[in-house]
This record gives C-alpha cells, sequence and structure tokens, in this order.
C-alpha cells in the first residue's frame, strides 16, 4: 500500500491541547506508528506556511494526493489536517474513503483499513463531540480561573453583579425566600407553604429562574425545592462554588440571620416523615407511561379492593369501580401490548432479510435519503473554504498596510463567529447522515431491538421498560402503542414495513 504522509508546522484553528510543535517530530510518530503496521511512507507532504495559508496545505495534498491514486493517507493528528473539523471529515471520510484511499490518524491509533464505514463515521462524531466537551470544559475552567459567574449559576433570591463577580440580592424572589423561613418558623408545614404560594400566584423557582418563559408553564411549588431552600446555608451569606476538586468561596449578601436557619434546621430534624404506603400486590405496569389519547393526561391505575381487577382511568379514587367514572382493564391494554411486539417483530425481521437479499434497491433508499444532506454538506465546505480565502485576504492586507490591526481583531471576530456557525450547521448534516446511513445497516437499534426477541407470555416491568415508549388510549375502547426506537423506522419506505411476504421464520404466508 502506497502511504504519504501528511505534516504541518503549526496546529490548526480547531485547536489541540498538545500539539507537535516541528514537523521533524510529527513525521517520527507517523514513522513509527507505521513501522509497528508494517507499512512505509511513500512520499512526504509538509506544509510550512504561516497561518492565514496554512490551511491550503491540505487543499492541495487532497487534489495531488486523488490525482496521484495514493493508496493511504496518514496524519499525526486529525487536528492537523484541514481547516476545520468538519473539512477534515469531508476530506477524510467523505472524499478518500468512498474511493479505496484509506487515512491514518496516529494520535488515536486508528486506521481506517481496519474499519467498517460505520466504525469511521462513529470515529469522526466522536471527535466531534469530544471538540465541543472540551470547548465547554475550557469555558467553564477560565470563568473558574477568572473569578467571574455565569447566568447559569445564578441562585434563586440572588441576581448576577454588574461585573458578573458575585450575586447581589433580587427583590422579588429574595423576598419570597424570606416569607418561606417566616411561614415554616410560624408553624406551617410544608404543603401548606407550597398550596399558599400557588393560591397567589408565586412562581416558583423552575419558572423564575428559567431564561425563556413560555405562558401556560405550570408555577406549582414542588415541596422538594421548598424544603431545599429551607436547607440550604446560601440564605445567611454561605456560597461555595466547585469545579472537580478545586473549590471558591464567595460573599453573598444573607436573606435571613443565623438564629432563624438554625431553629429552622432543628424544626426540620423533629419533622417525621410519613410513612410509605403498603405496596400493592399487583404492580403498576404502565407507570408515567399510558395516556389519554384526546386530552394528553395521563391515566392513572387502580386496583379493586379485592384486587381481583385492575383498571386505567382519570379517577384519583375507586369510583370507577362502581361505573361512576370510564375506565380500561389493564389485562385488554397488556393483550395489546403482546400484540404489537409480536407484530413489530415480524416486521423487523422481514426488513433485517431486506437488507441481506437486496442490497441495490436498499442503496438506492438510502442515497435517495442522503441526496439533500450532501449537497447540504458541500454547500457548507463551499462556504468555509470562502471565508478562510476572504481570511487571508484580509491578513494580505494588514501586511500591505492597507487596514490596521484593529480592523483585523474585527474582522477575525466576525469570521469566528460564522464559522462556528457553520461548524454547528454541518454537524446538524453529519449526524443527520450518520442516522441515514446507520438506519439502512444491521446496527439499525430498532432492528437490533426487535428482530429476535423472546415474547413473554404474561409482560412484567422489566419487558415493559425494555421495549414500550408509551401506551394511548382512546375513549377508553382503542389503545396504540408506541414502542422503542421506532423512530428508525422512518427511513424505510411504506411498502417495506407492511410486506406480509414473510413471517418472522422465514416462510411464506
Amino acid at each position: 500500500m502506497k502511504w504519504v504522509s501528511y505534516t504541518r508546522s503549526i496546529s490548526s484553528r480547531i485547536g489541540e491541547e498538545n500539539p507537535s510543535n516541528t514537523i521533524a517530530e510529527q513525521n517520527e510518530r507517523i514513522a513509527q506508528y507505521l513501522k509497528k503496521r508494517g507499512c512505509s511512507v511513500s512520499e512526504k507532504y509538509s506544509d510550512r506556511k504561516r497561518t492565514a495559508e496554512a490551511a491550503e496545505g491540505f487543499d492541495r495534498l487532497v487534489q495531488d494526493g486523488m490525482a496521484r491514486k495514493f493508496d493511504a493517507v496518514a496524519v499525526d493528528s486529525i487536528f492537523r489536517c484541514g481547516r476545520t473539523l468538519p473539512f477534515a471529515i469531508e476530506a477524510l471520510q467523505r472524499t478518500f474513503y468512498p474511493l479505496g484511499i484509506q487515512f491514518a490518524v496516529v494520535e488515536d491509533d486508528f486506521c481506517s483499513a481496519d474499519k467498517t464505514a460505520e466504525e469511521v463515521a462513529e470515529y469522526f462524531n466522536g471527535k466531534a463531540i469530544d471538540k465541543i466537551r472540551s470547548e465547554f470544559i475550557t469555558n467553564r475552567q477560565n470563568h473558574f480561573e477568572e473569578g467571574t459567574l455565569t447566568h447559569r449559576q445564578i441562585k434563586y433570591g440572588y441576581a448576577l453583579s454588574e461585573d458578573s463577580r458575585g450575586f447581589v440580592l433580587d427583590s422579588e424572589s429574595s423576598y419570597v425566600v424570606k416569607l418561606i423561613f417566616q411561614m415554616y418558623l410560624e408553624d406551617m408545614k410544608i404543603q401548606e407553604i407550597a398550596r399558599a404560594l400557588d393560591a397567589q400566584g408565586v412562581p416558583s423557582p423552575q419558572v423564575q429562574m428559567a431564561q425563556k418563559k413560555r405562558l401556560g408553564v405550570k408555577t406549582e411549588w414542588p415541596v422538594s425545592t421548598i424544603r431545599a431552600i429551607l436547607q440550604n446555608p446560601l440564605y445567611i451569606g454561605k456560597c461555595t462554588l466547585k469545579l472537580a476538586k478545586a473549590k471558591r468561596e464567595i460573599e453573598v449578601p444573607p436573606i435571613v440571620s443565623e438564629s432563624e436557619f438554625q431553629e429552622v434546621q432543628e424544626k426540620i430534624k423533629c419533622t417525621k416523615i410519613p410513612s410509605r404506603k403498603k405496596p400493592r400486590k399487583k404492580p403498576n405496569l404502565l407507570f408515567k407511561k399510558i395516556y389519554d389519547k384526546k386530552s394528553g393526561k395521563r391515566l392513572l391505575c387502580r386496583t379493586s379492593e379485592d384486587e381481583s381487577q385492575q383498571v386505567y382511568s382519570f379517577d384519583k379514587g375507586y369510583r370507577c369501580f362502581s361505573g361512576k367514572a370510564p375506565f380500561i382493564e389493564s389485562e385488554k391494554i397488556f393483550r395489546e401490548i403482546l400484540s404489537a411486539l409480536e407484530k413489530e417483530k415480524m416486521r423487523a425481521a422481514h426488513i433485517d432479510r431486506v437488507l441481506d437479499l437486496n442490497p441495490e434497491k436498499v442503496k438506492q433508499c438510502m442515497d435517495a435519503g442522503l441526496l439533500q444532506y450532501r449537497k447540504k454538506a458541500n454547500e457548507i465546505v463551499a462556504h468555509l473554504m470562502a471565508k478562510d480565502d476572504e481570511r487571508a485576504a484580509v491578513y494580505r492586507e494588514y501586511e500591505q498596510g492597507s487596514i490596521s490591526l484593529e480592523q483585523v481583531e474585527e474582522y477575525e471576530h466576525q469570521y469566528q463567529v460564522a464559522v462556528q456557525k457553520q461548524e454547528a450547521a454541518f454537524k446538524k448534516v453529519m449526524l443527520a447522515v450518520n442516522d441515514i446511513e446507520k438506519a439502512f445497516g444491521h446496527g439499525n437499534p430498532w432492528l437490533m431491538k426487535f428482530r429476535a426477541i423472546s415474547i413473554p407470555n404474561k409482560l412484567e416491568r422489566v419487558h415493559i421498560k425494555k421495549w414500550v415508549d408509551s401506551v394511548w388510549v382512546k375513549e377508553f375502547e382503542q389503545v396504540e402503542v408506541i414502542l422503542k426506537e421506532s423512530q428508525w423506522k422512518r427511513f424505510f419506505p411504506e411498502e417495506w414495513l407492511n410486506s406480509r411476504e414473510e413471517d418472522c421464520n422465514g416462510k411464506k404466508e
């Protein structure tokens, strides 16, 4: 196999934590890696250009490599082989790999010659996720080291100070905090405090602290939220911010006195937690999974006094057994679930065979789904390349003295914003492409879950949790079962899903 080694004298814009500073070091790493794999480098391709022009090197390699019909290309790091991570993906995964040109990334010990198309896609998807995670962690670390706070760190009762280095009292929510402490010290129970706040229309912290407030959002105060407020030392001026193992104390203005706070803690300790109800013999297998189709409300499980009958209804009492409230028998629902599982197994087994027996039809359907995303990806890559050409021109103008450093810095900011927007769009496209390619393979999560399931005679909680997403009841008569991973069926033509040519045992009907 004819290998070409690509190296650069600098790290690319998308960055790396520990870049190799010299081409010699990169070449040595690549040479050792290929030697370990029993390969040798037939040609080296290095790039020593300045930052504004460095990304052009891999462009030339793509063009030259395709023209010379290289068998493979080796790079020291994925973050040193193109303008951006999407560009590297487009070049290595979307251009080289489909043409049979293999690639190796030394720092990750990754070689496409050993991998399937799904594994190559998974590798690049992981690199994109790692990059986003790294940037998020770095941003948090920078804020922590600089001593600045973000809006996500604001605590209920407080607002961010003007310099973003501390908290100041928020007049409305700090008053509510003080009121909660006063009501509790006046012997009101936590449940009574919650009802009183709801009656006055006081927004709960979940609503108050939301950046985007929406009409219709429930404002009920959870009992757990009130208890957490009463036990939080933040409200006597004690605030500790943590990041990994590091801690930082910040001063905040107290809302209640320390004596009031301690009195509340003693009172909470003396309050008895009500005992749990005795568990029913017939468990609610569809807890938080069954809903009324018309209203969208969750249905409640009710069991008769003698536990001979279990039903689902709106009624919070037992009036449904006297005929005063509509209900549906649990046994009817479970029969529908078992029937849905049988059909899903048959359908999945048929699709699995289609993937094996009709590869041309499968490829045709997959390509039809990929067409729009390939076009979008090419548009994004072209836009990024145009922005980089524009950027190089700006730096040349600066070198010639045509524009000032301030103008370059302003442009650089605009450039970074534009590129980040395009990278985000490219990531969405790549995720959609990965989903389509995954759907038309045997690794489709829906196929893996249902093509060979062993359906029990009687459903238990473990079966519902594993296979059932939700159950919808229409007028307490009709039952619609939504199974897990159903979204992965949307890529297949209707005739594939509705085919009745084979049963799950592979026999003609």
